[in-house]
């Protein structure tokens, strides 16, 4: 996430003069977003999968074949989510300074913060029946869906925490995949569209 965010919203910052010089040819800006998303999604995911890849495909692991399939599926949304949410910074934050300050708040809420949010939050209200609003805000948060999806794939009860555990109870543990897929899914198609848009609308 860290690496998709912060390298996307700098290469965006930094191509802004040659985006420009494209956007005075005859050329549709839906093409242009689909060009430099598409060829960043490629070497950051070509990269990702590569770099985990090879190691363990190198030391084995014929016994782990769908639990490192399910990782590197989930790295690779990963960084197709944090490439979007790029995008929707890049283009609507035109400082640059601000825009990568923002960027490495997003990483630092979406992977430090909200757990300590939901900590806080099962601590405080523990007594309450309080799943329903856990799996919203598990949902809500790309990376604990990410941890959720391995955690069931692995079956790691013991590390489960309790948001996997909500999950394999409210939904089991098939269920509670496709579930966390779906919701992964999603999370890549929204900032990718909402980045479109502001990409269409942009003055430059």
């Amino acid at each position: 996430p860290l690496v998709a965010l912060v390298f996307g919203t700098m290469y965006l910052y930094h191509a802004r003069e040659f985006i420009e010089l494209l956007l005075a040819q005859p050329l549709g800006r839906r093409s242009l977003f689909a060009g430099l998303y598409g060829g960043l999604a490629l070497a950051l995911g070509g990269g990702f999968l590569v770099g985990v890849g090879l190691p363990l495909l190198w030391h084995g692991g014929e016994g782990l074949a769908r639990p490192l399939a399910t990782l590197l599926a989930a790295g690779l949304l990963e960084t197709l989510i944090f490439l979007g949410i790029a995008c929707v910074v890049a283009t609507g934050v035109e400082d640059r300074s601000c825009g990568l300050g923002l960027a490495v708040l997003i990483w630092l809420v979406a992977t430090l913060l909200f757990d300590g949010l939901l900590l806080f939050v099962v601590a405080r209200f523990g007594d309450y029946p309080i799943e329903p609003a856990v799996l919203v805000l598990t949902v809500l948060n790309p990376v604990d869906l990410a941890r959720v999806l391995l955690l069931l794939v692995f079956d790691a009860a013991a590390l489960m925490g309790y948001t996997g555990a909500v999950f394999a109870r409210f939904f089991g543990g098939t269920a509670g995949v496709v579930v966390a897929v779906g919701a992964l899914l999603a999370w890549v198609a929204l900032p990718a569209v909402w980045g479109l848009r502001r990409f269409v609308r942009k003055d430059f």
